[in-house]
């Protein structure tokens, strides 16, 4: 009588363990969707707050420095913040914006006649390159401390993200943080910090120099 007795437990017992099993089965969790927005945001703060410590560095400055105007900008933008506050600006780095630099290259008069094959190459280099462009305008240095001063990761994001830049300010209306995100093949995302450096309006800057429309993110 105690063995059937028992048997009863043991078998209810294991029909609420099954029972509890497929319920567990059809209450299947969700997957967020990805926001690519948040993450955008999240890996452009981690880029800009490690550039921002190299930025601090002066033993590692001074490794590349080569002389004291060069150690000077740099170490200004040790002192800097980046001004979230202020929202920032978009570049599409697709073909179209990049056939609108290349042709503004090639009609300036120190530039004028590029190959086809020197056009290529500054194509697919284009998004690091416009921040030199933007640097040698205001000098060599500047364009030392950008060569310096930049900080390199790659991420694999959930889905692929267009090529694009992004121009944050600094507390120095004259300095920006320059951030190039491009797609490197097998899903990785390799994100470029580095700054830029204008001496008249960002906005009018990038027009004039480059035909390009700077699009205004509102944080």
């Amino acid at each position: 009588m105690r063995i059937k007795k028992f048997s009863a437990i043991l078998l209810s017992a294991v029909m609420a363990i099954s029972m509890c099993a497929c319920t567990a089965k059809e209450e299947k969790v969700e997957k967020a969707p990805f926001d690519e927005a948040a993450y955008l945001e999240n890996i452009t703060g981690e880029i800009v707050d490690n550039l921002a410590q190299l930025s601090k560095d002066e033993a590692y400055i001074n490794v590349y420095s080569y002389e004291d105007s060069v150690t000077e900008v740099a170490g200004k933008c040790g002192t800097l913040s980046a001004d979230y506050t202020k929202g920032c600006y978009e570049i599409a780095t697709g073909g179209e914006a990049m056939s609108k630099v290349l042709k503004a290259i090639d009609e300036n008069d120190d530039t004028k006649g590029l190959s086809e094959f020197s056009k290529d190459y500054i194509n697919k280099r284009m998004s690091g390159n416009l921040a030199s462009l933007v640097n040698g305008r205001a000098g060599v240095n500047y364009v030392v401390v950008s060569s310096t001063l930049n900080y390199t990761r790659t991420y694999v994001p959930e889905e692929q993200i267009a090529d694009r830049v992004r121009i944050i300010p600094t507390d120095d209306e004259k300095t920006f943080y320059f951030v190039s995100f491009v797609n490197t093949g097998d899903g990785a995302l390799t994100v470029t910090a580095t700054y830029i450096f204008c001496y008249g309006d960002v906005e009018e800057e990038f027009s004039d120099l480059f035909g390009i429309t700077l699009t205004k993110v509102d944080k």
